[in-house]
């Protein structure tokens, strides 16, 4: 089977980008060990000047530029017109698209079977984009875009049952299939909990992920005389503002207690994580985190805000703590529970990680995602009803 995946791909192995990527890396790398499978990957990047095609890890990625000028205004059109011609130069038998927008577009304009993945749900996270025009215009895009994949997709992967609820009816017409995101091996690798006064976060430092929230609750904690070292360890895509966050730490009496390292590859992160005694995730909307089921992963407890789809991954007082967005107070509460009682915390990291290894492992995602692959091509060759996929798939 020829499969191309469509995606923004990791430059290399080792480059510390999370996300998306860092899950189509791992599928992608993943089905390439396997027998009688052909792994493609077309990325369309920002800021890539020429076309490039390369294997890496037996997967054979096709690298093109993405422009961003008027990519928003015109709804995805040159980078759908890319994937396009790509996807008929490599002619799979199969195309899955991630995220809801121009990749998915283009594997529709390609006309073959695919299949697409909602990673996010772009129109919660249009929502949450701060005021100003050019933010007004992304969010129209973004969640246009999504409304054109989920008419025109007849088959939809989901990575938590928060996409169907949040999407009700308008998935009437679709066959949705519901396989969580791989967690890498190295994280099942380690073990946590390690040192239980290190509250660490993963992920990109964004407004979105509300650090700001996260800083204002250790300083709580320390006017509180609790004992912890705070590491937020991610990329950052303004450095200004991380700049405003370490400022925020020091007016706070925090900043010694508080470290950036910036982004680490996978191999780091999962040593950062096991060696850290809990995980905390403040964002304001998610839909899956792949940082929370990795620290499941590991072994560690997840202090994590109520949001999105994160209360099918967190459950309150068994292997973490849910706390409500945007409430420092409540944030402060619940770390200092794991912070002052270790033996709480070494107890529902176990039971996390019992979770993750049940449902998390790239293998199983991956076998998982080969039967719905299996099944759109026996329902596209015309195969008797009984081998068709039916209305609705559910796949844990």
């Amino acid at each position: 089977m020829r499969i191309a995946l469509v995606s923004e791909y990791p430059r290399s192995p080792d480059g510390g980008v999370g996300g998306v990527q860092a899950v189509v890396r791992r599928l992608a790398t993943e089905m390439a060990r396997r027998s009688g499978l052909e792994v493609h990957v077309v990325s369309c990047e920002l800021g890539r000047k020429d076309s490039t095609v390369e294997t890496l890890e037996g997967v054979r990625v096709h690298r093109f530029p993405a422009s961003s000028r008027f990519g928003n205004l015109t709804l995805g059109f040159g980078e759908r017109r890319t994937t396009a011609r790509a996807l008929a130069s490599i002619a799979p038998d199969i195309v899955h698209a991630h995220v809801l927008g121009a990749a998915s577009l283009g594997a529709a304009d390609a006309g073959g079977p695919w299949v697409t993945t909602a990673h996010g749900i772009q129109d919660a996270y249009g929502r949450q984009l701060p005021a100003g025009v050019a933010n007004r215009v992304r969010a129209w895009a973004i969640t246009r875009m999504e409304r054109m994949c989920l008419k025109r997709a007849r088959h939809l992967i989901v990575i938590s049952p928060y996409v169907r609820e949040y999407f009700g009816d308008r998935l009437r017409s679709l066959r949705t299939h519901e396989i969580v995101n791989p967690v890498a091996d190295e994280f099942f690798h380690r073990d946590g909990p390690g040192d239980p006064s290190v509250v660490v976060f993963s992920g990109r430092i964004v407004p979105l992920k509300d650090p700001e929230t996260l800083l204002e609750a250790a300083g709580r904690l320390a006017s509180g005389g609790v004992d912890f070292r705070l590491r937020l360890v991610g990329p950052a895509d303004d450095a200004g503002y991380v700049e405003s966050l370490r400022r925020r730490a020091a007016a706070l009496g925090i900043g010694l207690r508080v470290e950036l390292p910036g982004a680490v590859p996978p191999e780091s992160l999962a040593r950062e994580l096991a060696g850290a005694g809990v995980l905390v995730l403040p964002s304001r909307q998610e839909t899956a985190s792949v940082a929370i089921m990795e620290a499941m992963a590991v072994g560690l407890p997840v202090v994590a805000t109520d949001v999105g789809g994160t209360r099918y991954l967190v459950e309150d007082g068994v292997t973490g703590a849910l706390v409500p967005p945007g409430d420092a107070e409540r944030l402060a509460e619940a770390l200092r529970g794991y912070l002052e009682d270790p033996g709480r915390s070494a107890a529902h990291g176990l039971r996390g990680r019992r979770i993750a290894e049940e449902r998390f492992r790239v293998d199983r995602v991956v076998d998982r995602t080969l039967e719905v692959y299996r099944a759109v091509l026996g329902e596209e060759s015309g195969l008797p009803d009984e081998n068709r996929l039916d209305r609705e798939t559910v796949i844990r």
